[in-house]
């Protein structure tokens, strides 16, 4: 009989020694399930507020290129006579026809650099593409001052030859 209560004890003992191992073990998993779950709800968060923040930024250089399109109708309505080129008024221009003829683009202009100035009151002008993706580069495209206008052609082109250079005369800053 002694031998059975010690089967017994033996027996329960390793249960319970089981049945703490096996707590433990689901404790512990369940501890880790919580915690992936709140980082990746924390990735999320972190995420949206990103996204948030691409929208605010994307909104502020469309609403930043539309008034400057704004500004260049201005000049150009304000002068009968052709303004004087700088690189303001070139990046204006740019942003003015990007946005009335390419809304949907998803690329912004940046800087602008005066190259040569032609025959015929032409201008031409490089300026850096940057796109959301953080693809940059850098084209070219030509001013043109007619019947009181400022008219260029966007996305441009990428290089300049010696025929372009003849054809409007261009001499370099």
């Amino acid at each position: 009989m002694e031998e059975n209560k010690k089967n017994k004890k033996t027996g329960l003992v390793v249960s319970i020694i089981l049945i703490i191992i096996l707590v433990v073990a689901l404790g512990a998993s369940i501890y880790l399930l919580i915690n992936s779950k709140t980082e990746i709800e924390n990735k999320d968060i972190e995420i949206s507020k990103l996204n948030n923040d691409v929208k605010t930024l994307t909104n502020q250089v469309e609403d930043y290129s539309k008034q400057l399109a704004e500004k260049v109708k201005e000049v150009e309505s304000k002068n009968d006579e052709m303004p004087e080129m700088t690189l303001e008024l070139a990046y204006g221009i740019l942003n003015k026809y990007k946005v009335e003829h390419l809304p949907d683009a998803k690329w912004y202009i940046g800087k602008v650099t005066l190259v040569a100035h032609g025959d015929n009151n032409t201008y031409l002008v490089a300026y850096e593409e940057h796109n959301l993706d953080g693809y940059e580069s850098k084209v070219g495209a030509i001013i043109e001052y007619k019947n009181g206008k400022w008219v260029t052609d966007l996305p441009g082109f990428s290089g300049t030859d010696e025929e372009m250079m003849r054809q409007y005369n261009f001499v370099n800053y």
